[in-house]
């Protein structure tokens, strides 16, 4: 804009010489400032990377505000991409959470750097469940996938506890092309529907994708789902119909705090247990003579 006003102020009919080159020097000036040139391709393995680092869980984490002051490049919403170079991943991270403020707060204090340091662009997405039912986190994943996909085409998905913390930067969030990728291989769990799937679960390294678990204990609303033994066992059975195609839920609200994005969800009622029918008999009815 400052461009175009300034030429305007030229008299109208013939220029002069040096009013002509003037005008002609500052168009071009114009035209280097409107078109910046592209960054260069981030390299495949970030120099930045560190390897393993100690992550301390004895102290109390930092508090919002502190860490929003160590992450002044984080953009509204938990939004980043490397100002040197063009990254080559696009990755969201989906946290599942409810009534876990002071294990998001060393998450957050955590995952930023960490992110940085291996030089992607990158969103990190709290879902929070809304209400005091069951905490129900495979439907709120499944629904924090879906209003995700909503915002960007990324190239890659980060599903991430809260209170898993990474002590090795080398554990790449990033995606496998073809399969999906296990990077908290010291604490394995259940990959069923992975298997069912016919998809192959690719794993870094142990010595490197090796995590800590900030301990806490279970709280009203988060205890143990009592049918997650039957819901297991019908895995088998219902994962082809079961899940994004079947979602049911409702987006309350979507806030972009400073170092997050917040949605909120109603995912319903509590999961239970899925029970085939049986037939019984009718006992009204009356044999036959």
């Amino acid at each position: 804009m400052e461009c175009h006003r300034r030429l305007g102020k030229w008299p109208s009919g013939l220029a002069s010489l040096v009013g002509l080159t003037a005008a002609v020097t500052l168009v071009l000036r114009c035209a280097f400032w409107a078109a910046p040139r592209p960054l260069a391709g981030c390299r495949a393995e970030s120099p930045l990377l560190v390897g393993p680092r100690p992550v301390n869980l004895s102290s109390t984490p930092p508090t919002l505000e502190e860490i929003g002051k160590r992450s002044a490049s984080v953009l509204p919403g938990g939004l980043y991409h490397p100002p040197d170079c063009e990254a080559q991943h696009r990755v969201a991270v989906v946290v599942p959470y409810r009534k876990r403020a002071m294990h998001l707060r060393a998450l957050l204090c955590h995952l930023h750097p960490f992110l940085q340091r291996q030089q992607i662009h990158y969103r990190i997405y709290v879902v929070e469940q809304w209400g005091d039912g069951t905490f129900n986190k495979g439907k709120l994943l499944n629904a924090g996938i879906r209003e995700v996909l909503r915002d960007e085409d990324w190239s890659c998905i980060v599903i991430h506890d809260v209170d898993l913390l990474a002590e090795n930067d080398r554990n790449l969030y990033t995606c496998d092309k073809c399969n999906p990728t296990h990077l908290a291989v010291a604490i394995d769990k259940f990959h069923y529907r992975v298997a069912l799937a016919g998809m192959k679960v690719m794993r870094p390294p142990l010595a490197i994708a090796r995590y800590k678990m900030i301990k806490h204990h279970r709280d009203r609303g988060n205890e143990e789902n009592p049918y997650n033994f039957v819901l297991r066992n019908r895995t088998a059975l219902a994962w082809y119909v079961d899940g994004l195609n079947s979602l049911t839920y409702k987006l309350l609200s979507k806030e972009q705090e400073p170092l997050y994005t917040r949605l909120a969800i109603n995912v319903g009622e509590k999961p239970r247990p899925w029970v085939q029918e049986e037939t019984t008999p009718d006992k009204t009815a009356t044999s036959p003579d």
